[in-house]
């Protein structure tokens, strides 16, 4: 049975790990013309997962306007930009990356005429995730860098 004190701890831990990605993601995501509508929201949730109080899956949730896509992970060539997900080194150890992190959401692999290429891409909403793995003790930051790109019939 776990203390009150560990258990606001974990609390406190939680709201800084979301505070933090909200903050992070949200600030490195593209910046569109001025006047335009960004056709990509994002939103950053965390949960615990695992039989470990320390281990986690970060969700970083797209989703689109009607009629605009944004780009798997898994291109085989560029252009377009693949969607990717960069964090920053982590030299105090922190946490640790659980292998790497998975789409969730209707792919749809269609060959796309602009691009001449078979283009792996998602409507409406997908899901990414990735596992970590927390120092139980410590404090958290997990900074990173979000890239991607959103395409219609017509722009980018």
């Amino acid at each position: 049975m776990l203390s009150l004190k560990t258990l606001l701890h974990m609390r406190n831990l939680h709201t800084r790990i979301f505070i933090l990605l909200l903050t992070i993601f949200y600030l490195t995501s593209p910046v569109f013309a001025q006047g335009e509508d960004n056709p990509v929201s994002w939103a950053f949730e965390y949960k615990s997962v695992g039989d470990a109080a320390n281990e986690y899956e970060l969700r970083f949730i797209a989703t689109t306007l009607p009629g605009w896509y944004i780009y798997s992970q898994d291109l085989e060539s560029r252009p377009p930009i693949p969607t990717s997900f960069t964090f920053e080194k982590n030299v105090a150890d922190d946490f640790v990356m659980m292998g790497e992190i998975e789409e969730e959401g209707d792919l749809i692999l269609k060959y796309d005429e602009l691009f001449e290429q078979e283009i792996k891409k998602y409507t409406d909403k997908v899901i990414f995730k990735a596992k970590v793995l927390i120092a139980d003790t410590k404090t958290v930051q997990i900074k990173g860098r979000l890239e991607y790109m959103a395409c219609d019939a017509s722009t980018c």
